[in-house]
């Protein structure tokens, strides 16, 4: 009788040992390779700008910077609160059309499954595709486009990395002062060339504003239309005007163009337009054309803070140009939108907007743009309120930080005779 039970029992024994050996394997075989491919999935994030059309090259910048830091992220082990999980951001391209801009962003969320989107290259594409994100609940992080409204409506998914036209226009007159007493000129007399564009137009509502609080009197304000080949009108009324300075919102196809036609009239006051109409390589391309321009900037290559010299240099050797700054707020809202996964720990729209909402960093990749307080994080607004400008010169073919004094490597140059 024992004997038996001893047979039975071992019996028994081989029998679940086979049972659980083929769970084990059927687990493995089954379960494992889902478990695999998920953890191999990539987190998909839309980025939406003008990849083709008159503002390509523009919009070709922050593609890249988010196509370098999408390697260096991946390289250095992905997402590692979703298990390594590399990052992927889905390109589209608007042609800088808001009608284009809305589609692409409604197609990236249903059809591409991303988990949060990003761009554009002007604010009225960027006012469009986040107005999509908002409606669709999937987090909106804003890295160039400028006019204020894109974080003034009051939505909740929306953040924008970069100073809007408010602090842009600010820093603006900041400059303004120190250039007058930099070249010993009352300098009161301004103009405004104008986009007529969102961008444009909310930047000149600001000035209007904000020029006479500040007792400058705007002798001439002239406007033009996206895409024109011609500004010869508005910089003749500028100049029987007697403008001491032009203040521009302008892009860069334009701000080309303004640099040629000005040479031309022989106008020799300071041309000061925003980042967006003047730095890049075509600009540096117009040789002694371009030699002293000043404009407004969130970045520059010079800039003395942790990682620019060594970013850029690994920008240069990919894309065999510098970066500007709308590549190093892309670079950053990569890095920006990693942490937010990293403490979200979930793709989970609503969780990783509360993570955007909260976040705060104060060293890494994202650091690179200079802020006020040494930090990265949003108001309630959603909008970076810490960011801060700069003002770069064109000095030996390079752009030089000129302003303010305590981040300068080089000082302003007065070229100019009023």
């Amino acid at each position: 009788m024992d004997s038996l039970l001893r047979t039975r029992g071992a019996w028994s024994y081989r029998l679940m040992s086979y049972v659980f050996t083929v769970v084990l394997l059927f687990s493995l075989v089954f379960i494992s390779p889902a478990v695999s491919q998920t953890a191999r999935e990539p987190v998909k994030i839309g980025a939406i700008f003008p990849l083709t059309g008159l503002l390509a090259d523009s919009g070709r910048y922050p593609m890249e910077a988010l196509k370098m830091a999408q390697d260096e992220i991946n390289r250095g082990g992905g997402i590692v609160a979703l298990g390594g999980r590399p990052i992927e951001f889905v390109f589209a391209d608007d042609q800088g059309k808001p009608e284009l801009a809305t589609r692409e962003a409604e197609r990236l969320v249903k059809t591409n499954s991303v988990v949060a989107l990003t761009g554009t290259y002007g604010s009225a594409t960027g006012l469009a595709a986040s107005a999509v994100a908002e409606r669709l609940k999937v987090p909106w992080l804003q890295v160039v486009g400028l006019a204020d409204l894109i974080t003034q409506r009051g939505f909740k998914y929306t953040f924008r990395n970069k100073p809007n036209i408010s602090m842009i226009t600010r820093d603006r007159y900041r400059f303004m002062a120190y250039l007058s007493k930099s070249a010993h000129k009352d300098i009161k007399n301004i103009a405004l060339l104008v986009e007529d564009s969102a961008y444009g137009k909310d930047g000149a509502s600001i000035d209007r504003k904000m020029a006479p609080s500040l007792a400058y009197t705007i002798v001439a304000d002239e406007s033009f239309r996206q895409g024109s080949s011609d500004l010869t009108p508005q910089l003749s009324k500028i100049k029987a005007a007697n403008a001491q300075a032009i203040l521009a919102w302008n892009l860069m196809p334009e701000g080309l163009i303004i640099m040629r036609t000005m040479d031309i009239l022989e106008m020799h006051m300071p041309f000061l337009p925003t980042t967006g109409g003047c730095f890049g390589q075509a600009m540096l391309d117009l040789g002694t054309l371009s030699e002293n321009l000043a404009c407004t900037s969130a970045w520059s290559t010079d800039l003395k803070l942790p990682g620019v010299k060594e970013t850029n240099e690994r920008y240069r050797k990919l894309f065999g140009r510098d970066m500007n700054d709308d590549a190093s707020s892309a670079y950053s809202g990569a890095y920006i939108l990693k942490e937010a996964l990293e403490r979200a720990k979930s793709t989970d729209a609503e969780t990783l907007r509360n993570a955007m909402a909260h976040i705060q960093i104060s060293r890494g990749p994202a650091m690179i743009v200079p802020t006020e307080n040494s930090r990265i994080n949003f108001g309630a607004d959603g909008q970076f309120h810490e960011g801060t400008l700069i003002v770069m010169q064109v000095q030996n073919n390079k752009y030089v930080t000129v302003w303010p004094e305590a981040g300068a490597s080089g000082k302003l140059r007065i070229p100019w005779t009023w």
